[in-house]
């Protein structure tokens, strides 16, 4: 358990230097008492092993005093997840928006909570217009719930009924979403029990991938496009005719880009990476090809992202 934390104090660390102007501000009222320098000196420590770390601080890993330290922190540093200025870094323009529509999800359920009602609906009708700009799926429920609500308590009919058959509408895409997901995962899991061949696979990703693509058709959304793309890709490949799935996966590129919002450097980089694949698997002919996928990889990954 002790490795976990230390292990989850350093990722937190990561994200929040790189999106917090001040490194203290992630720091809570109780760093104004005597024990401030220890949790200071423990977020500059974060580098280090957990023992070099205890060590720098003049106490054992195993003290109970270093325990409190690592927890008080851990909690610090989530808390701070929700005043992090992602617009600072260098995230994409999706990962921003996808952080600032979950606060003002979050933001709207809690002012329900209290009883703000008027300020909870003025801002998810604002929130709503992001959420569905960027397809965030789950937050236009949480929105549309709070504004089919409003709506009954005004007695407004009219709208009550079109918020109900939008919430209906963004439901059934949620699902197909969540659906081709669960495909997705369910053969990642069979790879990840061994990356060997599974040529038996074959027929039940290819039946996948058809699904995938009826469902996008039927739910016009830019995730299932994209589950149909990696299912299309996978099944090629797993049937090794690997030209089909490199053909795949250059449409996929091409489909991403042509969505400026939702392009980017992760998802570039998935399907050129799946070029790789196909490309090391055709053999030398496909050398000029390998170096183009390379190239822009460099390129793509230069920023960071979780799009």
């Amino acid at each position: 358990m002790s490795q976990s934390v230390w292990a989850e104090l350093k990722q937190l660390a990561v994200i929040v230097s790189e999106s917090i102007p001040t490194r203290l501000q992630v720091l809570s009222k109780r760093t104004l008492s005597d024990s401030t320098h220890d949790y200071v000196m423990l977020f500059k420590s974060l580098d280090m092993s957990e023992e070099d770390a205890a060590a720098h601080l003049g106490k054992s890993a195993k003290d109970s005093s270093f325990g409190m330290a690592k927890n008080f922190l851990r909690k610090a540093l989530l808390n701070t997840l929700f005043v992090l200025d992602l617009e600072s870094s260098q995230m994409s323009e999706y990962t921003i928006a996808l952080h600032r529509s979950n606060r003002e999800a979050f933001m709207v359920k809690t002012l329900m909570s209290l009883g703000a009602r008027t300020t909870a609906t003025d801002l998810a009708r604002e929130s709503l217009k992001l959420a569905r700009r960027f397809e965030f799926l789950d937050n236009q429920l949480v929105l549309l719930t709070v504004l089919r609500s409003d709506a009954a308590m005004a007695g407004n009919r009219q709208k009550h009924k079109e918020f109900r058959l939008d919430f209906r509408r963004v439901l059934a895409k949620l699902d197909a979403v969540e659906s081709a997901a669960a495909r997705m995962e369910e053969v990642i899991a069979e790879f990840a029990v061994s990356g060997s061949e599974k040529p038996g696979l074959k027929a039940q990703v290819a039946q996948y991938a058809q699904e995938v693509r009826a469902e996008a058709t039927d739910h016009p959304s830019f995730l299932l496009q994209l589950y149909a793309y990696r299912l299309e890709a996978l099944a090629a490949q797993v049937a090794l005719q690997f030209e089909d799935s490199l053909s795949i996966a250059e449409s996929a590129q091409t489909f991403v880009e042509q969505h400026p919002i939702f392009n980017a450097p992760g998802r570039r980089a998935e399907f050129a990476l799946k070029r790789i694949v196909c490309l090391l698997s055709l053999g030398a002919n496909s050398k000029m090809g390998l170096v183009w996928t390379l190239s822009h990889i460099c390129e793509w990954s230069a920023p960071p992202s979780i799009g």
